[in-house]
């Protein structure tokens, strides 16, 4: 992306998505994947929770990659669009 979809990304994503998150649909879903993965790691070893610390934040890099990705790619077709 360049400087300028950086900032429009950074700025949707700041005051665009809490919009996302107050929506009751998103709610239930995020409550259960969160309750999901509480289930999970309850039963995690010692270990298995190290390896867990080492997965989610390179979980969370990838997520956020595809984000800009994805955002990056529908900004310019909708730049294309309105030609």
């Amino acid at each position: 992306m360049n400087k300028y979809e950086e900032c429009l990304f950074y700025y949707i994503m700041e005051h665009e998505m809490p919009g996302l998150w107050e929506q009751g649909a998103y709610q239930v879903l995020s409550e259960s994947r969160d309750e999901a993965l509480e289930a999970l790691t309850a039963t995690f070893t010692p270990a298995q929770r190290r390896l867990y610390r080492d997965y989610e934040p390179r979980c969370n890099a990838v997520s956020s990659a595809e984000l800009q990705y994805l955002f990056h790619k529908g900004f310019r077709l909708a730049l294309r669009l309105a030609r």
